[in-house]
Formats: structure tokens, C-alpha cells, sequence
């Protein structure tokens, strides 16, 4: 993982993001979606059905297994059994818990994004690419991140550019970065 991956990983705004894209990709509200802390990191993602059963997706926590099957897509064969990596697992490696009041933040930057929709997704992303960019070179601390996230999402002359900006093109959206790294805090 590259130095912004590692960061946003670290500060679990990667957790937005992804939320952010499954809503567009499979048409599901934010609000259907739910944070889980699973330390282990074996499961990726779970999903739970109208019928009330469950699927989830689960590997080693090695980025090679997501690159071999982006890459190689026609392996989906059927693994030897001896090398099924869930009979090596020691007891209590499932484990799973709800997000602590102190991530609500997660929460807040959600909540901003289910109520402004796309302008709202581009506007996040921005931000946290600014100031990511800010903390790497030094220019404010790791814990102000996440703050100055939902303090400019806040911000009057930000939110109102938010609520009203039409986006039709790259072009838009270049433009829009600039107004917001003219007006970051």
C-alpha cells in the first residue's frame, strides 16, 4: 500500500470511501450500510439478505490474492483442501465489533454524504486528498484529518458549492478541486 492508502487505512476513512463506492456500484443506500471492526481482517465484506441468510467474503489479508484475481481471472477453481486457509485458523481469529462512539466521525461523514449524494462523494474524497497531501508534508497532524474533514464539509462557502455545483465533465470537477484547495482550513 502506497503512503494515502496506508493513511486513509490508519484513520478508516478508506471505510467511507468504500461505503461510498458499494452504494453506487450496487444502488443501496448509505444508510443500509454498517461498520465492523474485524482485526483479523480475513473478511472483506459481508452481505445479509431480504431472506434473512448471510454471504461474506473472506481471504488472507495479502494483497496478492486480490491482484491474482484481478489479473487472472479464470482461477476460480477449486482449491485443495489441505490448503483451505480457514483449517489453519487458531481459535477466536473471527472476531467482530461494532464501531466505538469514537468513531462516530465515520458516521457524520456518511450522513453529510447521504444527504448531498454525488456532490457530496467528490466533495470528500477532495478534502481527504488535500489534506492527506497536507499531513504527509507535514503541514498538520494525523488526529486533524478527520476533523478538518467534517469542519470544511461544514463550512458555508464549501457546503453551499456542495449543494448547488453541477458536475457535467472533468473539467467541473478540476475546477471544484481548486475552489476547495483555495478554501481548506
Amino acid at each position: 500500500m502506497g503512503k494515502k492508502n496506508s493513511i486513509d487505512s490508519a484513520n478508516l476513512i478508506n471505510k467511507v470511501l468504500e461505503i461510498i463506492e458499494a452504494s453506487l456500484i450496487f444502488d443501496i443506500s448509505i444508510k443500509k450500510f454498517f461498520i465492523f471492526i474485524h482485526p483479523e481482517s480475513y473478511v472483506h465484506s459481508a452481505v445479509t439478505f431480504k431472506n434473512e441468510t448471510s454471504i461474506m467474503s473472506y481471504y488472507k489479508p495479502d494483497m496478492r490474492v486480490v491482484l491474482k484475481n484481478f489479473f487472472f481471472k479464470k482461477n476460480f477453481k477449486l482449491y485443495d483442501k489441505n490448503k483451505f486457509f480457514l483449517n489453519n485458523l487458531k481459535k477466536n481469529e473471527f472476531n467482530f465489533y461494532k464501531l466505538e462512539n469514537k468513531f462516530n466521525y465515520l458516521r457524520k461523514i456518511l450522513n453529510f454524504a447521504y444527504l448531498y449524494k454525488q456532490n457530496a462523494y467528490i466533495a470528500i474524497n477532495l478534502i481527504n486528498e488535500i489534506l492527506v497531501n497536507k499531513f504527509i508534508n507535514k503541514k498538520i497532524k494525523f488526529p486533524e484529518i478527520v476533523n478538518k474533514i467534517i469542519i470544511n464539509l461544514n463550512r458555508k462557502n464549501i457546503k453551499k458549492q456542495i449543494k448547488y455545483r453541477k458536475f457535467n465533465n472533468l473539467d467541473n470537477i478540476f475546477d471544484f478541486y481548486r475552489f476547495i484547495k483555495s478554501n481548506i482550513k
